[in-house]
């Protein structure tokens, strides 16, 4: 698993790198006409943009990425369970959301890691 978590693509896009449903403003016909949180913005890989995205349901998940183009899948499961793990430090024992953390951490690393 190291290597294939390690493997990271050069940077290759301006993102926003926290995107998900809390920094997005919505019309009432679900189109996206805000976006909030600009803290962690910068320039890196473009499949970094979606750190979160497996978090949102698969629905959403292959609405996001059809209308995003051509991005690397790997990439974007990789982003994923490295933010995953990152929030481990954030949130250690003892801390209000551990257990979740822990959760998501796990569901990421039986879902998104190649066996």
């Amino acid at each position: 698993m190291r290597p294939w978590l390690a493997d990271v693509p050069p940077p290759d896009a301006v993102i926003h790198a926290d995107l998900h449903f809390w920094n997005l403003c919505l019309a009432d016909n679900g189109s996206i006409v805000g976006v909030f949180d600009l803290d962690y913005s910068g320039i890196d890989c473009a499949a970094t943009e979606f750190l979160y995205v497996h978090s949102l349901g698969p629905r959403f998940v292959a609405t996001a990425l059809a209308a995003y183009g051509d991005i690397n899948l790997e990439d974007v499961r990789r982003a994923h369970v490295r933010e995953a793990l990152g929030h481990l430090y954030w949130h250690p024992p003892g801390t209000e959301r551990h257990v979740s953390i822990v959760g998501w951490v796990t569901a990421a690393l039986e879902c998104l890691v190649p066996q």
